[in-house]
């Protein structure tokens, strides 16, 4: 190897390493500089468009792909990448087809196969092909995390939830700090949370805070988690708001109609208690943070003003009483309908 060449394999060298530790900008522009003075360079071009996908350029991390089929057409890596670009891009069909491609490049690599399953799963297309590809991937690697992510999520699109889960844990067997698994085991959680079922959506928290905590640039992590702190808002107030209700139209000087309300604020505050204690003492602390200090404040503020507005009714006179029970309905209700104007910003600006 001439001395020419030892150098652009070391700068070549050096840009995976960059890439491996998610530098990727630093790889982005250290790569667009390297393929700029040797363009015949594959896996150069392979390395940029995995950068690229990583910082969001999906558009020039395809172009980059593009290059690097028409370089090295005998290899596997840049019909995945190309793969993985289309899909971001919304191709299905041409997502689907350059994985095809890439399992006819490197049929043994089980790499290929996962690919070609995560295009058919993202695609919501032929479940029975979808599963033959995980599981061959799976064949090819069986203590590979990924490959068991794989097939978790396509027995998902099965709808065969004990079989998927199944999969997530054994990944996470395999690896205790795979982020893919984590979030996925954490989304079910989240989905069976019920309204009720403040135990569940604790686990979906805490899954989620582990996903993120095992990949801190996994920024869909980071946010799902405050989607549970939003549907953890919006189930407290309707218990609130159901309680408040009540005790507007309780009427008379009776016992009942001074302790039934009250009596009634054990739904929302057992709710409220079985969510935050079964969430582990630091992520506890996080939701109190974020619920009282981000753009869920408000809507948070106006709960705690109900829930105390209902306490002090009970110790008032009848007429003073119900106006506190209609402030508490009113207030509960500005609270449910700013979440919600929140929560549909919230969705755009993710899905911007």
């Amino acid at each position: 190897m001439s001395g020419d060449e030892a150098a652009l394999q070391l700068e070549l060298e050096r840009a995976q390493g960059l890439v491996e530790l998610r530098r990727y900008e630093e790889a982005t522009t250290a790569l667009a500089d390297l393929v700029g003075r040797e363009p015949e360079l594959a896996p150069a071009w392979c390395l940029l468009a995995q950068a690229q996908i990583a910082v969001g350029e999906t558009q020039p991390a395809l172009e980059a792909a593009n290059r690097a089929v028409a370089l090295a057409p005998e290899h596997d890596w840049p019909y995945r990448l190309r793969s993985v670009a289309l899909q971001q891009l919304g191709d299905d069909d041409g997502s689907i087809a350059a994985a095809r491609e890439a399992v006819a490049a490197a049929p043994h690599n089980w790499q290929t196969h996962r690919r070609l399953a995560m295009a058919l799963v993202l695609a919501k297309r032929d479940p029975d092909g979808a599963l033959a590809a995980a599981g061959r991937a799976i064949e090819l690697a069986p203590y590979e995390p990924d490959a068991f992510s794989t097939l978790g999520l396509v027995y998902d699109m099965r709808k065969n939830s004990d079989e998927a889960e199944r999969c997530f844990r054994h990944a996470l067997s395999l690896d205790p700090q795979h982020a893919p698994s984590h979030d996925a085991l954490a989304r079910r959680q989240l989905a069976t949370s019920g309204f009720g079922r403040a135990g569940n959506l604790a686990a979906a928290a805490t899954g989620f805070r582990d996903a993120v905590q095992a990949d801190p640039r996994d920024h869909i992590a980071a946010t799902n988690i405050e989607i549970v702190l939003r549907a953890f808002i919006a189930r407290l107030s309707y218990f609130i708001f159901i309680v408040a209700w009540i005790a507007y139209h309780v009427t008379g000087g009776s016992a009942f109609a001074r302790v039934g309300p009250l009596l009634l604020l054990a739904l929302p505050v057992g709710f409220a208690a079985r969510f935050l204690l079964r969430l582990p003492p630091d992520l506890r602390r996080q939701v109190r943070y974020v619920a009282f200090h981000g753009a869920l404040a408000v809507p948070a503020i106006l709960q705690s003003c109900a829930l105390g507005l209902l306490l002090v009714a009970a110790v008032l006179p009848e007429s003073a009483r119900r106006k506190a029970a209609l402030a508490a309905v009113l207030v509960s209700l500005a609270a449910r309908v700013l979440l919600y104007v929140i929560s549909r910003r919230m969705r755009r600006d993710h899905a911007a």
